[in-house]
């Protein structure tokens, strides 16, 4: 409503689209959500594989790589609103 204590999110960044990462090795996803007036909640992110044999992700936003292949990593936040982010695990 309008007027309220508090607004949605705005926009969402992620500082890389495309990232390799070795099978059994880690990397931590960089994502940034804005918006006017928000709280703590409105900036949580869930992360989604397409795929969680091939790259799994954790709800903090670190990628372990499973297996050799492509997918991809989708960050969401509370509204709605997503990034793609395109993960190759290589041997």
């Amino acid at each position: 409503t309008k007027g309220g204590k508090y607004s949605n999110p705005s926009k969402i960044k992620v500082t890389k689209t495309r990232l390799s990462v070795k099978t059994g090795k880690n990397i931590q996803l960089r994502v940034k959500i804005t918006g006017k007036k928000m709280n703590k909640t409105g900036k949580k992110v869930r992360y989604v594989s397409s795929n969680p044999s091939v790259a799994k992700a954790s709800n903090k936003g670190v990628i372990t790589g499973k297996k050799h292949g492509i997918c991809t990593i989708y960050c969401i936040d509370q509204n709605g609103m997503y990034k793609k982010v395109i993960v190759k695990v290589v041997k």
